[in-house]
């Protein structure tokens, strides 16, 4: 696994997502930032994402979008799995090639794995001035808070090491929702994201009790 001598700043991150958007582009895709990167671009400031998750909008395997940006672009570079079980490749992104080194890991994704609704390239959103297409606020909550339960129910140390900032970042995003968050103003996304959302809800005000009013407050009634 490539390793950066130097932490990835804010505007790292933003270059980071901006450049892959581009570049996914120019092979063909349109695609939106999502993950603890979408939360920084919705306002979260508390802590800097230390990669970038993207959600590319096609059914093709994420194994060839990676080996199209890697072909395209050689600031996009694959690596094998650490893991010898696993044939997926790493990719990440060559901030600085330079010492201090900076690279910047990028997971691809696609809707339907982990809950990804299917989405229209026009429901993308661009928070701010940065000019980054990310996926709309509420199910960007929503796959936060898969990715707690995920995580929590992971006997895997490097996922259990997660559980505080998934905590962090689902509370950034309770604090900063609006009206337009409500799931009345979301019928495009599946029911079954819904339904599953509820259960996830409801454990997580086991262990939040003060979260409750903000879940209500966008239409869960748990």
């Amino acid at each position: 696994m490539l390793t950066s001598t130097k932490d990835l700043t804010p505007k790292d991150i933003r270059r980071v997502a901006r450049r892959t958007v581009e570049a996914l582009k120019s092979c063909g895709y349109s695609s939106c930032l999502f993950g603890s990167a979408a939360c920084h671009v919705w306002g979260m400031t508390y802590r800097t994402p230390k990669d970038i998750d993207i959600i590319v909008l096609t059914n093709d395997d994420p194994e060839v979008i990676k080996r199209k940006l890697a072909e395209r672009n050689d600031r996009f570079i694959r690596s094998p799995s650490e893991n010898p079980w696993m044939s997926h490749h790493l990719l990440h992104y060559a901030v600085s090639f330079q010492i201090p080194s900076i690279f910047c890991k990028v997971d691809i994704l696609i809707p339907g794995k982990l809950d990804i609704p299917e989405m229209d390239e026009s429901r993308r959103e661009y928070p701010f001035q940065y000019n980054i297409p990310v996926i709309p606020f509420l199910p960007l909550l929503l796959l936060k808070l898969r990715g707690w339960v995920d995580h929590c129910n992971s006997r895997r140390d490097d996922f259990q090491a997660k559980i505080p900032h998934d905590v962090g970042d689902i509370k950034c995003l309770l604090n900063n929702l609006n009206d337009n968050d409500h799931l009345r103003n979301h019928r495009w996304l599946p029911s079954s994201l819904i339904r599953n959302s509820a259960r996830r809800i409801r454990a997580f005000i086991q262990e939040f009790p003060d979260t409750a009013a903000s879940w209500r407050s966008i239409g869960f009634w748990v």
